[in-house]
């Protein structure tokens, strides 16, 4: 049902009128359960419509109507458009990190059995370490210089490894020096990055 002030002089209708658009705001929204009208962002899969208010003020001031009901059509004014409701687009989930190439090949070599055998002080070791990044931290890697001692370590004797830097794999075949990516994926079947 419309509410109506009737008569009014011209400052009353521009102050009855400012003071009606900034407090009735021209739109609310409507829950399901209507009792809270704030609806916050993970809510508004939930919200059923924004409904329009029609504030309509006649050209002459003599009468301010306030509501649903439909603004009276004055002679040369445009029309007023329908507001239509647009399908609330659910947020994306958060982007997933996948992994770099280079990550899942330094896996693979280490899942199909590929061990680098080397030492800290031989230069193509880390060579070959740093040519894998920040990936090496997946390569299987046994370190056979003992600092203390200035010998092999017994799990590089018991290896057989005579140099370095030695890739040996799971069916005991061995490169001897440093290896290309494509020798790798040839002999484990992983994917170069």
């Amino acid at each position: 049902m419309p509410f109506k002030i009737t008569k009014l002089k011209s400052f009353q209708f521009l102050f009855a009128g400012v003071f009606l658009i900034v407090v009735v705001g021209g739109f609310s929204v409507l829950k399901k359960d209507n009792v809270d009208p704030v609806i916050s962002q993970s809510e508004t899969k939930d919200a059923i419509a924004v409904e329009p208010q029609v504030v309509a003020l006649s050209i002459d001031g003599s009468e301010i109507t306030i509501g649903n009901s439909p603004a009276p059509e004055v002679e040369g004014a445009p029309a007023v458009p329908e507001v239509q409701t647009a399908p609330v687009a659910e947020e994306p989930s958060a982007p997933v990190a996948a992994p770099n190439s280079m990550d899942l090949f330094s896996k693979c070599l280490t899942a199909k059995g590929a061990t680098l055998f080397g030492a800290y002080w031989c230069p193509h070791c880390q060579s070959q370490k740093k040519a894998f990044g920040e990936s090496a931290q997946y390569i299987n890697y046994i370190e056979c210089a003992d600092e203390v001692t200035k010998t092999q370590t017994t799990v590089c004797q018991s290896a057989g490894i005579k140099g370095y830097p030695t890739w040996k794999f799971a069916d005991d075949s061995e490169i001897v020096g440093q290896a290309s990516f494509e020798d790798l994926s040839a002999k484990t079947g992983c994917l170069m990055p």
